[in-house]
């Protein structure tokens, strides 16, 4: 702020300079003349500023993905979408959990209040600038990567309502991302962070080829399986999608999310591939329980229910 406050006093003394040499009768219209041009380049000077506020924050943000750490990207992703100015997420988020919580004790006006609220902070997210979707999406990928279940869900809301109307607009965040890996082609988290927005602009096969790429270079990265199967899924390719799920489990035999893809992906199977129903439904059945037993701990406590019901429709019961 020092050099921002530098930089007015020396356009003030420019302003007298100017006044002071003008011809006698032309003093107020150059004055008025001077002013505005003051307010024009102060104006000027915040975009200037925010601008080298945002680069810095990029590049931040890049050595955080460059490192895998996660907690840090989370920060410098908070710090960015600040910039922007009240959080639209965090407020749908909270209006969510209440019409949640209405809902669960039958309080279906309360119920509807929040929904509509909820419609209110959803018409301000869809409002945002494309430029904002870059920190919106690194604050998912952070809790996602980090398994923060609950964090995570209201930003995979949000992008998931940006894009299903115009998916175009992620584009924004494949370049950034694509940034990223030209700068450090050998980064597993790089090429894993650009598969996953891939898949957001439901560009499936250059996502799968990223998570190769990714997996190429560190074979224990279960987070890469697990964008890949999500990829073969999205794709149809559903033993691919189950190989990677389950190869992911054994990297990470403690990751709920895993065991819940795992389930989906085997239901999947079973209509698709009845000669082997038997199996999937074996599969899912047992991954329908880990889930259960994890779940808790893990922040996927609100889909507990839901497992439960899948469990007893694919135990017949």
């Amino acid at each position: 702020m020092k050099g921002f406050r530098w930089m007015f006093g020396w356009l003030a003394m420019m302003l007298v300079v100017s006044v002071a040499g003008c011809p006698k009768g032309r003093v107020g219209k150059r004055r008025q003349w001077g002013v505005s041009e003051q307010h024009d380049l102060g104006q000027t000077l915040v975009k200037v500023r925010q601008g080298e506020h945002t680069e810095a924050l990029s590049k931040q943000a890049t050595e955080a993905v460059v490192k895998g750490d996660w907690e840090s990207l989370k920060a410098v992703a908070e710090k960015w979408l600040a910039q922007f100015g009240a959080d639209p997420v965090e407020g749908l988020a909270k209006e969510a959990g209440a019409a949640y919580e209405a809902e669960e004790r039958g309080d279906e006006e309360a119920a509807r209040r929040h929904e509509e609220a909820m419609g209110r902070w959803v018409e301000q997210i869809r409002k945002m600038p494309d430029e904002w979707l870059v920190p919106a999406f690194l604050r998912w990928q952070s809790c996602f990567m980090l398994g923060e279940v609950m964090e995570a869900s209201p930003w995979h809301n949000a992008l998931w309502r940006v894009v299903s109307e115009n998916k175009k607009r992620i584009e924004v965040v494949v370049a950034w991302a694509k940034e990223v890996v030209k700068g450090h082609p050998d980064s597993a988290m790089a090429l894993v962070t650009l598969g996953l927005a891939y898949a957001w602009s439901e560009r499936y096969d250059e996502a799968i080829a990223s998570f190769n790429h990714a997996i190429a270079l560190d074979s224990e990265f279960a987070n890469a399986y697990l964008g890949r199967g999500d990829a073969y899924l999205a794709k149809g390719n559903i033993d691919r999608a189950i190989a990677d799920f389950n190869r992911a489990i054994q990297i990470k035999p403690d990751d709920a999310e895993a065991y819940l893809k795992l389930a989906l992906a085997c239901q999947m199977a079973m209509k698709q591939q009845p000669k082997k129903r038997e199996e999937y439904q074996r599969q899912a059945i047992e991954a329908l329980n880990k889930f259960i037993e994890l779940a808790p701990k893990q922040g996927w406590a609100r889909d507990i229910p839901t497992a439960r019901r899948m469990l007893k429709v694919l135990q017949g019961k």
